[in-house]
């Protein structure tokens, strides 16, 4: 081998690697206070920590509530304060951003979970978790009560260069300082495409019973139990609000008529309900419940798949039904 290349091989190039993963490390070192922005449960994390003179109620949803939060006005921030996520981050992920909400602003009246019956439950698989929890969640408090309910939390793990890591370590980063939320001033109250509407003319009837597509049907038979880290997650919410006086309401989010019919016939949703009162040895026994389904049935042929509505009629009827709720629950405590 000719002695440039020699020379090339085993002192410049190693140099240059070296000075290239130096460089990396200290960009990545400016950037570590950066939360990384990723998908909308990194947006909403950081959202909750934004200090402000506090709302009412904090609203808690999963995909089917996000769908008609992020499209409908449903009130002035210091009425009601959207935390909805969607499935993915589960019962741990609700009560991970009721804390960080409380430790930046003052408590509300009430949490109202506006949820399916599937997402009360759920506690995410590990694979899942990682994306949604454990590597948004990176604080101490944090990482242990994830480790509590079951989860592995990533700093456990061994330090690598972030050389071998430039998507955690720089570009995730660099993107929410770009987009306005590295100074931990994420968009909060983001504007709306449209206001709440007066309740809209529906389209059909609301006996309508149109065949169950075959994602719908997988719902009836759908596990309505409560995971032992949700029902932790449960127990920790309710501990938490009763330490700061807030109430906590829970009403079903709309399913398909079909769906509903059968969860209320063979008792899964009353006993979801039971369970719920007894997470943490009775924590949760004065959380009150309703069902936006047994108010006004949606029939099966007002969603557009398994979960979400229709647009724009039966996400207009949802978010109509929503603003009412959280309006009563303002006035009163519990609106029911």
């Amino acid at each position: 081998m000719a002695p440039h290349w020699t020379s090339f091989l085993l002192i410049r190039l190693p140099t240059a690697l070296l000075v290239l993963a130096l460089a990396v490390e200290g960009v990545a070192a400016l950037l570590s206070d950066i939360p990384r922005l990723r998908h909308p449960m990194d947006a909403r994390a950081i959202e909750a920590s934004v200090p402000g003179p506090g709302s009412a109620v904090l609203l808690f949803g999963d995909s089917v509530t996000q769908d008609v939060a992020k499209s409908f006005d449903l009130g002035p921030t210091d009425r009601v304060r959207d935390l909805t996520a969607n499935k993915a981050s589960g019962m741990p992920g609700a009560y991970l951003l009721l804390r960080r909400y409380l430790e930046a602003n003052p408590p509300p009246r009430v949490l109202a979970f506006a949820v399916t019956p599937e997402f009360a439950g759920y506690v995410p698989d590990q694979a899942t978790a990682e994306v949604y929890l454990t590597s948004v969640f990176e604080a101490h408090e944090e990482q242990a009560f994830l480790e509590g309910v079951g989860l592995t939390g990533t700093a456990s793990g061994w330090w690598k260069p972030a050389i071998l890591m430039p998507e955690a370590s720089i570009f995730d980063r660099a993107v929410a300082l770009i987009s306005g939320y590295g100074a931990g001033d994420g968009a909060a109250d983001a504007p709306r495409d449209a206001p709440t509407p007066d309740r809209p003319e529906l389209p059909g009837g609301f006996d309508d019973d149109a065949a169950l597509t075959e994602t719908m049907r997988s719902r009836l038979s759908a596990d309505l139990s409560l995971a032992p880290g949700a029902g932790a997650s449960w127990a920790a919410i309710c501990d938490l609000s009763a330490a700061e006086g807030i109430g906590i309401a829970v009403r079903w989010a709309p399913v398909p008529r079909s769906v509903w019919r059968e969860w209320t016939d063979t008792g899964q949703l009353s006993g979801l309900e039971a369970a719920i009162r007894a997470a943490g040895d009775g924590a949760c026994s004065d959380v009150a419940f309703g069902d936006f389904s047994s108010d006004a049935p949606y029939p099966n042929a007002a969603f557009r798949d398994a979960d979400h509505l229709e647009r724009p009629g039966w996400t207009g009827a949802y978010a109509h039904a929503l603003a009412g709720w959280i309006e009563r629950l303002e006035d009163d405590g519990y609106g029911d």
